[in-house]
């Protein structure tokens, strides 16, 4: 299966226009962790030894939504930017979401409020694959 990945540019734009439409006016976009950035977009597509480190669409799918909260990327609109680039990053790979908006908001916030070690990864990738389904 062919994956249609997110860019660096792709999320500096959805971060943008959400603090363009929500943001306080004036509000510019800001990276804070330009490298953080980077990684948590190459992180769905890591291998070791030859195996992907994150095999199934749902663990890529939730990589990208852990790190996308946990590395706090930009100054303001970072969960939002997170749900927005979730919601795209299924589309652009045929899948729809079974779910509402109150429900991955609640996800993103558990992940906002959960240490990153205690966090059960394996618990959201589930989650991911009962409320994804491809078209």
């Amino acid at each position: 299966m062919k994956i249609n990945y997110l860019t660096e540019k792709d999320i500096l734009v959805i971060n943008a226009r959400v603090i363009q439409r929500e943001g306080a006016t004036g509000q510019k976009p800001h990276v804070r962790d330009a490298e953080g950035l980077h990684f948590l977009v190459v992180q769905p597509k890591q291998t070791s030894f030859g195996q992907e480190l994150y095999p199934s669409f749902a663990e890529k799918a939730g990589i990208l939504l852990i790190k996308l909260v946990k590395k706090h990327v930009f100054e303001d609109a970072n969960k939002r930017t997170t749900a927005i680039a979730f919601l795209l990053f299924l589309r652009r790979n045929s899948y729809e979401l079974t779910c509402d908006w109150q429900d991955i908001a609640n996800q993103i916030l558990k992940i906002a409020q959960i240490d990153d070690n205690e966090l059960n990864y394996q618990e959201i990738y589930q989650w991911i694959n009962q409320v994804i389904h491809e078209n």
